[in-house]
């Protein structure tokens, strides 16, 4: 049968005219088996795709050396040969989603200079094999969401100095290797949402992101003493969602570069005084939707612009230490607590630079009017 392909035009943006894009389109064909004839040795690897007994079509390894893009989404593929993507080595982007994989083999993506892109989402794979992807310099996006990883090797992933993002959310990985996290020389984005995490890992101290490392929807039930320690090199951190319950002393100390802290929507009510120590660049923190009734901290961020305590227990303001100044916050939501009385007027001296804050749907009958003094030259709604 007669080869599926289509001719993508892209246009470069300081370039007049039109470049083609050779892209074997092959989704959507109902295959269920690629097969291999012939030998690279003596340049006759070729490759059928079959549906059912149906023969769709045959391409020689040398037509797949021409493709800058390889489409197999939405098939119905229990597995592809390695020896189909190294034929292929000049793609750019490889799509092999929608697929009811079983597995990916070891070194199915290896020494491919212009790779930039595999999606695989949607499939049935169990296992991230040792040496699945290495040495691709261009490589910067690799996609295994909405399966059932339960495994990454620890050389699944290796020589890959452009990787920045890694998607291997809705799985169900209880365990990281340490290995994973160095993969990237600075993730971008680095995303285990929706798996079955038990600990933090102890691998995650030698990451580098300049985005998100995201934990949120996992298993996670406490925040250990220095878990995090010495993970000085990530900006924001997700730990929503979670079935946390006691976020304990120095917890994120260490973490020098964080910037956005996110332990929303858990069963938060214990916080040590300290928990938040040795984070002084810090400037969003998210507690919102736990079960905090009091929360008292020896040591605040100095540069916190944002915190959410909106759906907890609270039935007095935060506590922070004697003289602590909250220059730098514009951001404060308390809504939807249980506060009920303000009794001192100095309760938002402490936010001389508000902006927002919100006491909405609390129980407020016991306040004086002085009491928002502190921040009438700052604030703009409330």
């Amino acid at each position: 049968m007669g080869r599926l392909r289509r001719h993508v035009a892209l246009l470069a943006a300081l370039v007049v005219g039109a470049v083609e894009v050779e892209c074997l389109e092959l989704s959507e064909q109902q295959l269920t088996n690629i097969s291999i004839t012939g030998s690279s040795s003596t340049s006759t690897l070729s490759f059928a795709f079959y549906s059912g007994d149906a023969l769709v079509t045959t391409l020689s390894a040398a037509e797949l050396a021409q493709e800058s893009v390889l489409l197999l989404q939405n098939n119905s593929l229990t597995s592809i040969p390695a020896e189909l993507f190294q034929a292929a080595y000049n793609v750019t982007s490889i799509n092999i989603s929608s697929n009811p994989l079983t597995e990916l083999k070891a070194k199915s993506f290896v020494n491919m200079p212009r790779l930039e892109r595999v999606l695989c989402m949607d499939t049935q794979i169990q296992v991230l094999p040792s040496y699945l992807a290495s040495g691709c310099p261009m490589l910067d996006t690799l996609v295994f969401n909405q399966s059932a990883i339960h495994t990454i090797e620890s050389q699944a992933l290796v020589n890959l100095p452009a990787l920045r993002t890694l998607d291997l959310s809705y799985n169900r990985l209880e365990t990281v290797a340490r290995e994973l996290f160095m993969v990237s020389s600075s993730w971008k984005a680095l995303n285990f949402a929706h798996n079955g995490i038990l600990t933090v890992p102890s691998g995650i101290k030698n990451a580098v992101a300049e985005g998100y490392i995201s934990f949120d929807y996992n298993s996670l039930v406490e925040i250990d003493e220095k878990a995090f320690d010495g993970a000085s090199q990530i900006q924001e951190l997700r730990l929503a969602s979670n079935a946390i319950f006691t976020v304990n002393s120095d917890a994120f100390s260490g973490m020098t570069a964080l910037r956005k802290l996110d332990l929303s929507d858990n069963v938060i009510s214990v916080i040590d005084k300290n928990a938040f120590g040795d984070v002084d660049g810090l400037e969003e923190l998210k507690l919102g939707q736990n079960y905090i009734h009091r929360l008292t901290l020896s040591s605040v961020p100095t540069q916190l612009t944002h915190l959410e305590l909106q759906d907890n227990l609270l039935d007095l303001m935060p506590d922070f230490p004697d003289g602590f100044l909250a220059s730098q916050l514009v951001y404060l939501n308390m809504s939807r607590n249980y506060l009920w009385s303000i009794a001192t007027n100095d309760a938002l001296s402490p936010y001389t630079g508000l902006v927002t804050l919100d006491f909405s749907r609390n129980r407020l009958v016991n306040f004086s009017s002085a009491l928002f003094d502190p921040i009438m030259a700052t604030i703009e709604a409330m």
